[in-house]
């Protein structure tokens, strides 16, 4: 088995556990972003496939900025693996995808502060 995988969870776990968040000379905020994913793929019955859930990884950068005192703006990239297991007929075989997310949100709350953000 490669030790890729591994290593890409490890970073995205010590990402998860030491959030950064830095602010520019003006009001905008950048930072990292980091977690974890389950998830797994739609596969019509009939077929005699049965899938399961995978853990994955997801990582990115986000920026935002403030539109008014209570209103904010925040663009995020990031990196999410998805994917399944199928384990039919004595044989595993697994699906694993990347994708590349780009949410676009509006933040609500008092934006000059990191703390607490509705979006």
């Amino acid at each position: 088995m490669s030790k890729r995988p591994y290593l890409a969870l490890l970073t995205m776990a010590a990402v998860c556990i030491l959030p950064v968040s830095a602010r520019a000379q003006g009001p905008s905020t950048f930072g990292l972003k980091g977690g974890l994913t389950a998830s797994t793929l739609n596969v019509e019955e009939r077929r005699g496939i049965e899938v399961s859930s995978i853990w994955g990884a997801a990582a990115g950068i986000f920026v935002g900025k403030p539109l008014t005192d209570s209103l904010g703006l925040q663009i995020e990239a990031l990196v999410s693996q998805r994917g399944a297991r199928d384990e039919t007929a004595g044989r595993s075989t697994t699906v694993r995808l990347a994708y590349l997310d780009v949410p676009v949100l509006l933040r609500v709350g008092n934006t000059q502060s990191d703390r607490l953000h509705a979006h």
